[in-house]
């Protein structure tokens, strides 16, 4: 019987978590979290961000919204990348017009 994954099992391990009880996370969509430190010099506690995660594909738009979920002082986003995939697009498409 095949074990279903939990999104701390999941998605956890993956995050960069700065301060979790700051208000803004920033989704990386295709690029390297890894490469981060080259793009945007200075991303650390005093940022503002909570937590830093990518999200390669739409498909990981329903894991994308239980870490929100885990994270309640997260009131903003910032999307920041190359959407080669259209998971940006999606995320956008989810707020503007709901589920």
């Amino acid at each position: 019987m095949a074990k279903f994954r939990t999104w701390e099992e999941e998605c956890l391990p993956r995050l960069v978590v700065i301060d979790p009880s700051r208000p803004v996370a920033l989704c990386v969509l295709w690029n390297l979290i890894e490469k981060l430190p080259e793009y945007a010099p200075g991303l650390d506690r005093a940022s503002g961000l909570a937590v830093i995660g990518n999200l390669r594909t739409p498909i990981g738009i329903g894991w994308f919204l239980r870490g929100l979920w885990k994270f309640p002082h997260i009131h903003r986003v910032v999307i920041w990348g190359s959407d080669l995939t259209g998971s940006g697009e999606a995320l956008i498409a989810l707020w503007e017009n709901g589920p």
